[in-house]
């Protein structure tokens, strides 16, 4: 080992151990230290001494166990923490239980009629213990995904990055019912098949029926099976007949039951392109973004001028990899469908699947691009609840919106260059495996 590679190699160690405490300083710091730490490994993206994978592997824990264990031992208790959770099963439990004291605000709410959620959440009546199970809920989640990264031995900096991702944190603090999706959409992921037998279309029915998106998931195993030479007709009939029997009944739900999905709109909690739309109609104004817009342009144009071929080359690299395709285009609609609307920052995990696929093809020159735009989304925890008007927050939210837009519209070119090979008769093959 030369001087150099032993200096970064120390550099790494250290800024490793800095990371497993740099989170009770400042989360921005400990995102710019998880940062440096994958910076300073980019080019030996895998190679880690036997101290550095415990060290890595060890940030989530360090990181949530400082976090969550400050909120239940704080004195007095004033914030609330899996507030989602609680919210879902309260309104399961609301035939044995009128109202329910939120923890640990001591908020008293009331039952509702809708919490936002699908039509089968209306049909499902539970007498239990509601902080108990959103404790078991929790551990089990954390548990899985743990148990996940102790397990890699691949692409394990990238699953660490992922798990303390502001949109991960999100979805950890708040233990939305995504938790359920996400952990269904990883079983899904990790098959070596392309193929949904009669148990997963009966789970994924029942998720589509709870939080009506995951119906992309199934519309994406649709497209795969209607482009695929070698499927039968049976199981495209049998997709189709599902995916429409999901569709009417959520239709149905939205439009003549006139069920409310939540429409959530902030600067620093959500995202999605039509969400934007209405921040900047309803909430910034016009008049405040036309300050913005050359800005945007002016960054946009340096980095096409720097890169003029950057969207071609990423695209094109690997179109041929049949991999790549199929898990892409399976993934993809449900990418699409939260990216194109209004969400809470949670739900941009379901991008990490198709960030996790270009990594796996070894896109070298656009892996850190595809990091700081997991780094970026949502900016909660960077900026705060609200949105004090400061150079370091104006900054942090617009290097996140370019970050995203730009990772938006590679992900939308990438399926437009599949659709043009499909009409030029490219089409998938069941024997690749990922």
């Amino acid at each position: 080992m030369n001087n150099v590679n032993k200096f970064y190699t120390n550099m790494l160690t250290i800024f490793l151990l800095i990371a497993n405490i740099a989170h009770i300083l400042s989360y921005k710091l400990f995102v710019l230290t998880i940062l440096i730490v994958f910076f300073l490994n980019r080019n030996n993206f895998e190679i880690l001494s036997s101290l550095q994978k415990i060290l890595l592997k060890f940030i989530p824990i360090s990181f949530y166990g400082y976090s969550i264990g400050s909120i239940f031992l704080a004195n007095p208790r004033v914030s609330s923490i899996f507030w989602d959770m609680q919210n879902f099963l309260h309104f399961l439990n609301c035939d044995f239980k009128d109202s329910y004291v939120y923890k640990f605000i001591n908020e008293e709410r009331a039952c509702g009629e809708t919490i936002g959620y699908g039509p089968l959440s209306r049909l499902i009546s539970l007498n239990f213990d509601i902080w108990n199970f959103t404790l078991i809920f929790f551990f089990a989640f954390f548990f899985i995904i743990m148990v996940l990264i102790f397990r890699s031995t691949n692409y394990t900096m990238l699953f660490v990055i992922f798990a303390i991702a502001p949109s991960f944190n999100f979805l950890i603090f708040s233990l939305n019912a995504d938790i359920f999706v996400f952990l269904f959409y990883l079983y899904i992921f990790s098959k070596n098949d392309y193929v949904l037998n009669y148990f997963d279309l009966f789970v994924l029915t029942i998720l589509i029926q709870l939080k009506f998106y995951p119906v992309a998931l199934l519309l994406g195993f649709f497209i795969f099976q209607l482009v695929n030479k070698t499927s039968s007709i049976k199981s495209k009939l049998i997709l189709f007949a599902i995916l429409l029997i999901n569709t009417a009944s959520l239709a149905y739900d939205l439009f003549v039951n006139r069920s409310p999905l939540p429409e959530p709109i902030s600067y620093t909690r959500t995202f999605g392109l039509y969400h934007d739309y209405l921040l900047i109609k309803e909430v910034v104004g016009l008049d405040e973004i036309i300050y913005i817009v050359p800005v945007l342009f002016l960054i946009s144009f340096a980095v096409l001028y720097k890169y003029p071929n950057l969207l071609q080359q990423l695209t094109y690299k690997n179109l041929t990899s049949f991999d790549l395709n199929n898990k892409f285009i399976i993934f993809f609609p449900t990418a699409l469908l939260i990216n194109l609307f209004q969400n809470f920052g949670y739900k941009f995990i379901f991008n990490f699947f198709i960030i996790y696929i270009f990594f796996k093809y070894d896109f070298k020159k656009y892996k850190e691009f595809l990091v700081v735009t997991c780094l970026l989304q949502t900016t909660y925890y960077l900026i705060g609840y609200g949105f004090v008007n400061n150079y370091l927050n104006n900054f942090i939210l617009i290097f996140s919106k370019l970050s995203f837009y730009l990772y938006f519209l590679i992900i939308c070119y990438y399926f437009y260059v599949f659709v043009k090979k499909i009409f030029n008769n490219l089409y998938f093959h069941d024997e690749s495996k990922i």
